[in-house]
């Protein structure tokens, strides 16, 4: 569940332009809207979305901001995907606690001696612990 009393920033530059809408659309149903324009969503080509304390959405293009220090930083695919989001008290999402797990237990494996870590790239190391976050996700809602 979000902290209406934190500053939140949403880096936006990975999702297409439905998800962008798909965002706004969950963050309004979290209580969240632009100032001006309230529940509908826009400003659809900005890089940064901020969430303030006063449930107000914000945008930017630029990553810092004079806020910079006491923004949480988000996943949007959390956002989206989660029937609420879930923040711990470090400010992460149960999703990225989880592939933390996943990626401990992970670096305790082998196989015949041999590390999983020397056999797989960062890239797939990271695919595969949040594939498993996922599904410890689904298995949590079940």
């Amino acid at each position: 569940m979000l902290d209406k009393t934190q500053d939140y920033k949403i880096d936006v530059t990975e999702l297409t332009v439905p998800e962008r809408i798909k965002l706004q659309e969950k963050l309004f149903e979290l209580g969240y809207s632009w100032i001006l324009s309230g529940r509908i969503p826009n400003n659809l080509d900005s890089k940064y979305i901020f969430l303030g304390r006063d449930s107000i959405i914000g945008c930017s293009n630029r990553k810092k901001t004079i806020k910079d220090d006491s923004n949480i930083i988000l996943n949007a695919y959390d956002i989206i995907q989660e029937p609420e989001p879930i923040i711990t008290p470090q400010g992460i999402s149960l999703r990225d606690y989880f592939a933390g797990c996943a990626l401990s237990a992970m670096a305790g494996m082998s196989e015949k001696g041999v590390s999983r870590f020397e056999t797989l790239t960062n890239e797939k190391v990271a695919k595969e612990v949040y594939q498993v976050a996922d599904a410890m996700l689904k298995a949590r809602s079940c």
